[in-house]
């Protein structure tokens, strides 16, 4: 009598997600999980005349090397932002985030493994303000502004991002380019400004271009 044997079923393979500080990278990375991606906003000490510097960023998403464009870096009327389509590459908030606290964690996200040559932020009205960025000083040079204007920026990211077997897990820092705020509170009273929105709107068209993001 002949015998079939059937073949032996495939190992199954598993990944435990380890701590950031105690990451192990496991045998296999399934396409669609097994990685961490934490998103900070990240800049040094706030400069010693600010007292207020909020900044809206309503959404972050990583963008892949092989469909990401040119960096753009627009100002668009809040009723055309484009949030992306929730996805495992992408991050919503609801608040604005507070500046004046170094390293604010904004969330973690679980892309596929590929690799990511930027990080597309939208810039909008968050909270119930309703303010994309807030900033104020004091001192001789007293100040402040308020805007609800949006920004759409594709900021590469340095180096670029790969997420494979063995590398699981990394930090993307946001730097909101805090150092340049005073001089643009300084620029925008140079041209006459003095209403909060419009010294708001000038601070935000002059920061926006420093707005940078890397991969840590």
């Amino acid at each position: 009598m002949s015998h079939h044997h059937l073949p032996s079923p495939l190992p199954r393979v598993t990944c435990a997600l380890l701590p950031l500080l105690s990451l192990a990278a496991c045998s296999h990375v399934d396409e669609k999980g097994g990685t961490e991606v934490h998103l900070h906003m990240a800049d040094e000490a706030p400069p010693a005349l600010l007292t207020e510097a909020t900044l809206s960023p309503a959404s972050l998403e990583l963008l892949e090397c092989a469909v990401s464009t040119a960096p753009i870096d627009w100002i668009i009327p809040s009723a055309r932002a484009h949030h992306p389509t929730t996805s495992a590459t992408g991050l919503h908030l609801e608040a604005p985030v507070d500046l004046m606290r170094t390293g604010a964690a904004l969330g973690a996200i679980s892309p596929p493994a590929g690799d990511y040559c930027a990080l597309r932020v939208v810039i909008e009205p968050l909270g119930a303000a309703g303010t994309s960025l807030t900033v104020a000083q004091g001192g001789d040079a007293a100040a402040s502004g308020t805007s609800a204007g949006s920004a759409w920026l594709d900021l590469s990211l340095s180096p670029q991002l790969t997420l494979d077997e063995d590398h699981l897990s990394a930090e993307v820092h946001v730097s909101a380019a805090l150092a340049a705020w005073p001089a643009a509170l300084a620029t925008a009273e140079a041209q006459g400004l003095s209403d909060p929105e419009a010294v708001g709107d000038a601070v935000l068209a002059e920061i926006k271009g420093q707005i940078t993001a890397s991969v840590e």
